[in-house]
């Protein structure tokens, strides 16, 4: 009985030191918890819209943007972007730029777990963006004749996910939102898109 004690015992032992280098390991690389944090990603962002009074004359706008967010409590923080779109070959060979800069509050779910190969972060966000957008190089309907350019309220509604590589950089796997603008178009005067983006973030931690 003793022997198997002694046994018992030392396979115990082998089976802790073998493990505490890899606890260690997750012990260091572990993410920590930010009481601040602020976000700034760079994105690439497509949006799905379509000419007014057809059944699905569909387009695409194609462009950039710029987003910053910092999380202050509980995952709730303040949120703006600025994002710069063109589409071209719209009826009639038209073509049409807009610029829109929204704010609003945002929602950060920070999530960590492990795989077999390694350690992974995730960072899902909702967020709900109000501002303006400003349409350029177009044609929009006015009360004496059509002008080139034409401003008006905006607002996105959606969410996406942040992959993290290391404590400062993440990919921005996806975000998917409504989009939602008011630009005149001679008929309700509104647009309703859905918008994609897909980029890179950098992320600054306060503790």
């Amino acid at each position: 009985m003793n022997r198997s004690l002694r046994t018992i015992a030392l396979c115990m032992a082998a089976i802790a030191m073998a493990a505490a280098p890899s606890l260690a390991a997750a012990q260091v690389f572990a993410p920590r918890a930010a009481t601040n944090a602020f976000d700034l990603a760079l994105t690439y962002s497509p949006e799905r819209a379509k000419i007014v009074d057809t059944p699905c004359d569909c387009f695409w706008f194609h462009g950039g943007g710029a987003d910053a967010a910092a999380t202050l409590y509980r995952g709730l923080g303040p949120a703006a972007s600025f994002t710069g779109q063109h589409a071209s070959g719209l009826t009639g060979g038209a073509s049409l730029d807009k610029i829109d800069y929204l704010f609003g509050p945002r929602y950060t779910l920070h999530t960590t777990g492990r795989s077999e190969i390694a350690r992974y972060s995730t960072r899902l966000f909702v967020q709900a963006l109000f501002g303006g957008v400003h349409g350029f190089n177009g044609t929009f309907p006015a009360s004496s004749a059509a002008v080139s350019s034409a401003n008006a309220f905006a607002y996105q509604l959606g969410g996406g996910l942040d992959l993290t590589l290391t404590h400062r950089w993440a990919i921005r796997a996806f975000e998917a939102s409504f989009y939602h603008s008011g630009l005149p178009n001679s008929a309700a005067n509104t647009q309703d898109d859905f918008r994609l983006a897909t980029g890179v973030s950098y992320r600054i931690e306060r503790r």
